[in-house]
C-alpha cells in the first residue's frame, strides 16, 4: 500500500463545500457522532462552532487535506481542558478515501499539535466495539483500551459497548523516540 501524506489545516469557509458533502454520507454518521442525516447547513455551523471553539481555547477542528489539495475529513481536539492539560481525540474521513492511512496520518499530526503546540498531558479517544476501523487507527497511534462499557448511543436508541483509550504525553514522547 502507498504511502499517504496529509497535511491539516484549521477548517474554514473554504472548506464547508466538501464537509458538506462528505459528512452526508450516512457511512459517517452510523458509527460516529456526526448527525445523520447531515443538515443543509451543518458544515456552516459546523466551521461557525469550530472558530467559536479555537478562539476560546477548548475546540480545534483541523480539515485534513490530501496530497491533490482535497478536504477529505476531519480530526479534531474536542472537549480541551487547559488547565487539566487534556483533551479527546475525534475524526472521521469521507468514504471515498478509506483505507489509505489518512485517519492515522492525521491523528499524527493533530497529536503532536496536542502535546507540542498546547502542552497537554493526556488525549483521550473513544469509539463503539463494533467500529473496528477506528480501534486500528487508535491502536496504530499508539493509543491505549483503558476499558469497554456500555454506552447510550443515541442513534440506535441503545446501549452499545464503546472502547475508551488513552495516551499520556509519556507515551507518546517515547513513540516519537522509538519511531525517529
Amino acid at each position: 500500500m502507498k504511502q499517504a501524506h496529509v497535511r491539516i489545516e484549521p477548517v474554514e469557509q473554504h472548506h464547508i463545500a466538501a464537509i458538506q458533502e462528505l459528512a452526508s454520507d450516512p457511512a459517517i454518521g452510523e458509527m460516529s457522532n456526526v448527525p445523520f442525516p447531515y443538515p443543509a447547513d451543518e458544515a456552516l455551523h459546523f466551521v461557525q462552532r469550530a472558530r467559536e471553539g479555537r478562539q476560546a481555547e477548548h475546540l480545534y477542528s483541523f480539515a485534513v487535506i490530501s496530497e491533490e489539495h482535497k478536504c477529505v475529513g476531519i480530526c479534531s481536539l474536542i472537549e480541551v481542558k487547559p488547565e487539566a492539560r487534556r483533551a479527546e481525540l475525534g475524526y472521521w474521513i469521507g468514504r471515498p478515501y478509506w483505507g489509505r492511512g489518512l485517519a492515522t496520518e492525521a491523528g499524527l499530526l493533530v497529536l503532536a499539535y496536542a502535546f507540542d503546540e498546547l502542552n497537554l498531558l493526556l488525549v483521550t479517544a473513544g469509539c463503539l466495539e463494533r467500529n473496528t476501523a477506528s480501534r486500528h487507527v487508535l491502536e496504530k497511534l499508539g493509543f491505549c483500551l483503558q476499558q469497554v462499557r456500555p454506552t447510550f448511543f443515541y442513534k440506535t436508541h441503545q446501549q452499545e459497548p464503546a472502547c475508551l483509550f488513552e495516551l499520556s504525553r509519556e507515551q507518546w514522547v517515547n513513540i516519537q523516540r522509538v519511531s525517529s
